[in-house]
């Protein structure tokens, strides 16, 4: 059947379900995208994180957060599952906020943080693999253009990384460039539609 929005749902209720496991520890972000606005009464949504994490525990051993997204009733996003408002994220648990919610993980050897916003390859491992090939692949490429560094009069590495997210192919090729004994310098220069990504790639440069 053809799908079709209800806008003339006068009640709250969950939308979409996203779940990131953080493999060091195992735990599990969960995000909810409720129907309505931030604000609107949502007993359904209150008894539920209730449930799955009680507001008088401080730390979960299963739950890394739970945040909700509020998905206004906006036609114009259409089948879109998240609201435009950067106000629409709320983070429900833990109680006590922290630095954007976010997630730590190991790839290829590089720490990188993910917040609930952020865009993340569903299969890490798998991901993890196609960052040694790129890997591979830029030095394979760098080797075939014959280039002296050292001749050059800006012996610097330029990478360009486009929708980059939190910056993580970016920064992999960076680290791995950087080992190369051709070049002086990496320089990279990451963008991304995401405000977020900015803010999260800015904690992970430094430890890269």
């Amino acid at each position: 059947p053809q799908y079709s929005e209800p806008w003339e749902l006068k009640y709250s209720s969950v939308r979409h379900v996203e779940l990131r496991v953080e493999r060091p520890t195992r735990h599990v972000q969960l995000v909810l995208v409720w129907n309505g606005e931030r604000g609107d009464a949502a007993p359904g949504l209150q008894r539920l994180v209730e449930s799955l994490w009680p507001s008088s525990e401080k730390q979960s051993s299963f739950w890394h957060s739970i945040w909700v997204h509020w998905r206004d009733s906006d036609p114009s996003l259409g089948r879109e599952i998240h609201s435009k408002r950067p106000s629409s994220w709320e983070q429900l648990r833990p109680v006590q906020r922290s630095d954007f919610g976010a997630t730590l993980e190991r790839l290829d050897g590089l720490p990188f943080s993910f917040g609930p916003k952020s865009f993340q390859q569903s299969n890490l491992f798998v991901y993890e693999q196609i960052l040694r090939d790129m890997k591979l692949w830029l030095r394979e490429a760098l080797s075939s253009l014959n280039i002296d560094a050292k001749a050059v009069r800006d012996p610097c590495l330029r990478l360009l990384e486009l929708c980059g997210g939190v910056g993580v192919i970016g920064l992999s090729l960076a680290h791995a460039a950087s080992a190369w004994s051709e070049w002086d310098s990496v320089a990279l220069l990451s963008t991304d539609i995401n405000p977020e990504s900015a803010q999260l790639f800015d904690i992970n440069a430094p430890h890269v």
